[in-house]
């Protein structure tokens, strides 16, 4: 009958979307395990800046920070507004270029900070 079409049709929904946020807890726990493995650290800050600590950089003192602010501006496009130790600004520009116009993957700008930190070494 229709209505148990109906009935299986909306069980296998439930079911796939049950999946889905399964996969997305799973990827999530991945994502913050990977994070602390690689000392990178999330901080609100005002409005909608949100601040990166990264430590394991400095194989001297692992637990020393290296830190930016990452804030939308009025253009709606990202910017960097603090950044410790301070980068070569062309490093930080390339990199912004590249978030922001472009479909890249925010991980990608993550890396590349990183990767200009441990270049500060």
């Amino acid at each position: 009958s229709v209505q148990r079409e109906r009935a299986e049709e909306v069980r296998e929904t439930k079911m796939r979307v049950e999946e889905m946020k399964k996969m997305t807890v799973e990827d999530l726990t991945r994502g913050i395990l990977y994070y602390h493995r690689i000392g990178l650290n999330f901080i609100k800050g005002a409005g909608d800046s949100l601040r990166f600590e990264f430590s394991q950089i400095d194989p001297i003192d692992p637990f020393r920070l290296f830190t930016f602010t990452l804030d939308v501006n009025d253009d709606n496009e990202y910017e960097v507004e603090e950044c410790n130790p301070t980068l070569p600004s062309d490093t930080i520009t390339s990199l912004l270029y590249a978030l922001n116009n472009s479909d890249d993957d925010f991980s990608i700008f993550i890396r590349g900070m990183r990767k200009a930190f441990q270049a500060t070494i």
